[in-house]
């Protein structure tokens, strides 16, 4: 949790509301009638936004979300949901602008309503020196890289964003926000004009990971998320793998594996080398409180120095695994380390998942075979084992297909001279992602097996189906 929550907001409410772009929310949007949401997901003024994507952002966060995040009541206030890191490039050594902690959704709102570069707390901007950490500047330092990490993404986090991004911006986070909520794949390195009302050009560095998770639990606490989507559904969906592991009539069980839809989203976006803003949106739903990737677990790991600087930082684009005082400083090789680090942990997820489907499948098969020579059943356990590898099949095929769509935007990135082709220490990272994705194809190659095994036991089992109805 926050040390001082009350410190932190009280630091954000002092003055600090000037903003160094026009946003979105700056602009008078209500005079085309429309809501917030609406306008920040049109391509321009004159454009309307594509149906199917407003309609998916609209449910997630509706346009009440801005009120409800100005008016900054406890549902909002009491969550922290967001880290914030705002650094002045010190050329070797990035420093914070100042270290707020973990924000709430309405902090969130407030600290990045703030201007980014060089002003104090009269509004008077004035030069800075970057060899110097932030906190010992009257000045509040330069916020050169941003960085802005949120896990479990909700309605009004996206607000807090939506309703302050400048419109340089606008564009990727649109594109980002719809693929994070319609658990879709991507990987680009762009560099493109936003076409939004005279904006500058902007490079775009992205990638959007679905991926699922098994997690047991007890049958009485399931894994849930809890976002909702619309009235009646959720924004991930969390599936009941009992069926699965014993047939009907088995003795019940005392935990179940629930298979869990995941998404890591990161988009690195800005105007050059030096100015430039990172999100990663994660899911981490579907772990307990112990194991959960949180705010509050990376707060913990903090270190704070003699000079109430962070001695130690761990950034959690990266998975903790470097830290954010000694970042990579350009965008493209960061966004590599990035990549590196959260497609292991999706690797992972996949490779346990792997393992135990195989082995719920396997061991079912080879208790219930439907060799009718071996094994004499009645037409009721037939059927029932032909539901089972029906239902099986669909489900490794849902798996094949999200595991497919990765691979080939994988495969994009290898071909992308752009990203492929570095030849500095994070090339590392490069052979890393790419070993990586040779061993997610190990596994889609294992999934493609056990469907083709599910589709010969439906086979064999319709043979003796029909066998035993023509006997």
């Amino acid at each position: 949790m926050d040390p001082c929550p009350e410190k932190t907001l009280k630091k954000l409410q002092s003055g600090y509301s000037a903003v160094v772009d026009e946003t979105f929310a700056a602009l008078d949007y209500r005079r085309n009638k429309t809501g917030l949401v609406q306008f920040f997901m049109a391509e321009s003024e004159s454009v309307e936004p594509i149906s199917t994507q407003l309609e998916l952002v609209l449910k997630f966060c509706p346009e009440k979300t801005l009120e409800e995040l100005q008016s900054g009541f406890s549902t909002i206030t009491d969550e922290t949901v967001a880290f914030l890191d705002d650094r002045t490039n010190g050329m070797q050594k990035a420093f914070h602008r100042e270290y707020l902690g973990p924000l709430t959704a309405y902090q969130l709102w407030l600290a990045i309503k703030r201007k980014r570069f060089e002003f104090n707390e009269h509004g008077c901007t004035e030069t800075n020196d970057r060899t110097r950490p932030a906190k010992s500047q009257s000045v509040l330092s330069s916020a050169d890289r941003r960085s802005i990490f949120i896990p479990d993404l909700n309605r009004w986090a996206m607000m807090a964003i939506i309703s302050t991004a400048t419109i340089n911006q606008s564009r990727a986070l649109r594109d980002t926000f719809y693929r994070h909520l319609a658990f879709e794949s991507f990987i680009s390195a762009s560099f493109s004009p936003n076409g939004l009302w005279n904006s500058s050009p902007t490079f775009q560095l992205v990638f959007d990971l679905p991926f699922y998770v098994l997690r047991r639990a007890p049958h009485h606490n399931p894994p849930q998320d809890r976002r909702p989507r619309g009235d009646n559904d959720t924004l991930r969906k969390v599936t009941d793998l009992t069926f699965l592991q014993k047939p009907t009539g088995s003795t019940p069980l005392t935990k179940i594996d629930y298979l869990c839809e995941a998404q890591v989203s990161v988009l690195i976006t800005g105007s050059d080398t030096v100015r430039w803003v990172a999100y990663c949106f994660v899911d981490t739903y579907f772990d307990s409180e112990e194991r959960k990737e949180s705010i509050d677990s990376y707060q913990a790991d903090i270190e704070i120095g003699e000079d109430s600087h962070t001695s130690y930082h761990p950034d959690p684009l990266t998975v903790g695994e470097n830290d954010a005082n000694y970042t990579v400083w350009t965008p493209r090789e960061y966004f590599l380390v990035v990549l590196d680090s959260r497609l292991r942990r999706v690797k992972d997820e996949w490779g346990v998942l792997m393992r135990r489907m195989s082995e719920m499948i396997e061991t079912y098969m080879n208790t219930y075979p439907p060799d009718q020579r071996s094994f004499k059943p009645d037409n009721l356990a037939l059927c029932q084992r032909h539901d089972w590898a029906v239902k099986t099949e669909q489900l490794l095929r849902q798996l094949i297909q999200n595991l497919k769509a990765t691979i080939n935007q994988l495969e994009k990135f290898q071909k992308d001279e752009k990203l492929s082709t570095i030849t500095n220490p994070v090339a590392g990272c490069v052979l890393a992602i790419l070993a990586n994705t040779e061993l997610l194809r190990i596994d889609l190659g294992r999934l493609e097996s056990l469907c083709d095994d599910c589709d010969t036991y439906i086979e064999d089992v319709s043979s003796c189906i029909h066998f035993k109805l023509t006997n």
